[in-house]
C-alpha cells in the first residue's frame, strides 16, 4: 500500500506502471518516481512546480548517492525515466516541456554535487 502526503499532491493514477522505462531495474526508487510524476502533474495543473522540482531533484540525488552511482549514471537514469513517463509523453511537445526537463536535470546535478549530499562512493582501483 502506498503512502501519500496530502501536501505533496495527488498520486499518479494506479493503472499506470510506476516505472515506464524498459531498461530493467532502475536506479531511481519508487518514492522518487512518485515525486517525479507529481512534478509532471503539477506542471500540467500549473501548481507549485519549483518546489516540486527541487523536492524531486533532491530525491533523485539521494537515490543516486545511496546506490553509489556516478553523476553520469544518475543523468542517464533520469533521462530514461523522464522520457518513458506516460505523463510526460501526454504533454504537448514544445519549448515549455523542454525547459521543464532542462530545469529538472540542472537541479538534479546541483543536488548531486551539493554540500548537503553524501559523497559518491568511488570504486576502488586494483593497483
Amino acid at each position: 500500500m502506498e503512502e501519500h502526503s496530502s501536501t505533496v499532491g495527488p498520486a499518479p493514477p494506479a493503472a499506470a506502471p510506476l516505472s515506464a522505462s524498459t531498461s530493467g531495474p532502475g536506479l531511481l526508487s519508487h518514492s522518487t518516481l512518485v515525486a517525479v510524476r507529481r512534478l509532471v502533474h503539477a506542471y500540467r495543473e500549473d501548481g507549485a512546480v519549483e518546489i516540486r522540482l527541487r523536492r524531486a531533484a533532491r530525491a533523485v540525488a539521494a537515490d543516486a548517492h545511496r546506490q553509489g552511482a556516478r553523476a553520469e549514471q544518475m543523468l542517464v537514469a533520469v533521462k530514461q525515466e523522464w522520457a518513458a513517463l506516460p505523463e510526460v509523453r501526454a504533454l504537448p511537445p514544445g519549448d515549455a516541456v523542454q525547459n521543464l526537463s532542462s530545469r529538472f536535470i540542472t537541479l538534479c546535478i546541483r543536488e548531486f554535487f551539493s554540500s548537503d549530499a553524501p559523497p559518491a562512493i568511488a570504486p576502488r582501483r586494483a593497483d
